[in-house]
């Protein structure tokens, strides 16, 4: 076997691990657990991971799809809905939900709930700023601020940077390792 096969060999197999450690939830929990924790950063976590979700949902929500033909079939054919849910707000949370389903069933099941209850949440803005759309995106984007804000502000009493920085991919962990985070604590409130 040449060495250049080899390499090629090694490196098929180092983007198996990483696309499987993707597909793990403990190795997901173990990094973002790193990060994460003291217990007022946890507290600032459990609020703002969802407020920062929803308003990135909002701005997703403004970017129109229905001109892309695979968007368009899947959500007006197959899930037949009506063509303004043609979004990338829709999109991007169909995705999210396939994903938390894989790692886990359960949870990824109350993921879903919460990101087709922001999707709607954010439909319900829009139609109740249609006539004021920077409204909407003010609206959006100041909650965007202040979540990052309070988010680096809790990484600074922590004492760690955030998990983003070293690995961008944990902003798509955060809503279930804080679900994951809220069910074990209650668990323990009912036993």
């Amino acid at each position: 076997m040449s060495s250049s096969s080899t390499a090629n060999s090694s490196d098929t197999v180092k983007r198996g691990s990483l696309f499987s450690r993707i597909f793990s939830v403990s190795d997901q929990f173990v990094n973002y657990y790193y990060y994460h924790q003291s217990p007022t950063n946890q507290m600032i976590h459990f609020v703002f991971v969802p407020v920062i979700a929803l308003s990135l949902i909002m701005l997703c929500f403004k970017v129109d799809l229905q001109h892309v033909d695979t968007v368009r079939w899947l959500i007006v054919d197959v899930l037949k809905l009506s063509s303004e849910w043609c979004n990338l707000a829709v999109l991007v949370s169909a995705v999210l939900m396939v994903y938390y389903l894989i790692l886990d069933r359960i949870a990824g099941f109350l993921l879903s709930l919460e990101f087709f209850g922001m999707v709607v949440l954010s439909h319900y803005f829009h139609l109740r700023w249609i006539h004021s759309p920077s409204t909407y995106y003010w609206f959006a984007v100041i909650i965007q601020v202040i979540g990052w804000a309070t988010q680096f502000y809790g990484h600074y009493l922590e004492g760690k940077r955030p998990a983003l920085i070293d690995n961008v991919f944990q902003i798509f962990i955060a809503p279930l390792f804080v679900l994951f985070e809220l069910l074990f604590c209650w668990v323990f409130v009912w036993i």
